[in-house]
């Protein structure tokens, strides 16, 4: 898989940093992402805004904890296939998508013109038969909105999957399994998302529920306890129904703990509730 990675993802022509001497091992990362305009240069610090200056500041120091990867496999929240299984972009050129509304207008502007890998989608199928490709669908803001702060030159091909809320969480923690020998041939995977998403709650500018503060806890509890099947339940879990009314945004960070290995560290990034029902809560494995 290594040679094939090598020739298809294009990493030998594209003058780059050296990607992982002697074999180390990419990370699985959960990140969230958040209010969108976290996604634009100063939005944080010029609103006032310290937690999300922070959250910004994690994201854009990330990658100095891990060497530079050959591509990122991105499980989005934004992209729900629901009823249609799990889908992959196959696109060599995906599109950026806004399917947001009301916010500033340069975050319609954005364009992540990072390109994409048929052929390492064309892995993921492989490793994950039950993977279905998707030539139209490309980068929407579950994914950019992390990746220009993470790798704003976009020049790291990218590959994202799609959540179907009709699978139980154990099928992503499965397919994380499938995906993680990926971590290995210098690939990174990700799930953004947010573990406590409850939109019709929010507090703008407000503390958090404490239902939210209590999920939360209890979901940093099981992962650093490795109490990672305990996570599946998460709807029997303190908060648990109010935090997850819907699962699109807690089961990429299902995805990203199942690409993770028995030895992996486990770190938190950042920990934190904002406007009261939106998690941003975000781990590194492996790191």
């Amino acid at each position: 898989m290594a040679k094939l990675l090598d020739a298809t993802v294009g990493v030998e022509s594209t003058p780059i940093d050296p990607v992982c001497e002697g074999g180390r091992r990419m990370p699985s990362l959960f990140v969230a992402h958040g209010l969108p305009s976290y996604a634009l240069p100063r939005y944080a610090q010029e609103n006032g805004l310290k937690e999300a200056e922070q959250y910004v500041e994690m994201l854009a120091s990330l990658p100095s904890k891990f060497c530079r990867p050959k591509a990122v496999v991105c499980m989005s929240a934004h992209w729900e296939t629901q009823g249609e299984g799990i889908r992959v972009t196959t696109a060599a050129k995906p599109k950026t998508i806004h399917q947001f509304y009301g916010f500033p207008q340069p975050l319609y502007d954005v364009q992540y013109s990072a390109l994409g890998s048929p052929e390492l989608a064309s892995v993921v199928q492989s490793l994950a038969p039950e993977v279905l490709s998707d030539d139209e669908w490309g980068f929407d803001h579950g994914s950019w909105t992390v990746l220009v702060h993470l790798f704003p030159r976009a020049d790291i091909p990218v590959i994202e999957l799609s959540v179907d809320n009709a699978m139980p969480a154990k099928f992503y923690f499965d397919l994380g399994r499938k995906l993680r020998p990926l971590r290995d041939q210098g690939i990174l995977v990700m799930g953004s998302g947010s573990i406590v998403h409850n939109l019709r709650q929010l507090r703008w500018g407000g503390p958090a529920h404490d239902w939210a503060i209590a999920f939360n806890a209890w979901v940093k509890d099981c992962v650093n306890k490795k109490k990672d099947e305990t996570l599946f339940n998460y709807l029997a879990a303190p908060g648990g129904r109010q935090s997850v009314p819907y699962p699109d945004h807690y089961f990429p960070f299902i995805f990203a703990l199942g690409a993770a290995h028995d030895d992996d560290g486990r770190e938190m990034l950042i920990d934190w509730i904002d406007n009261g029902a939106n998690g941003m809560t975000s781990f590194g494995f492996g790191l």
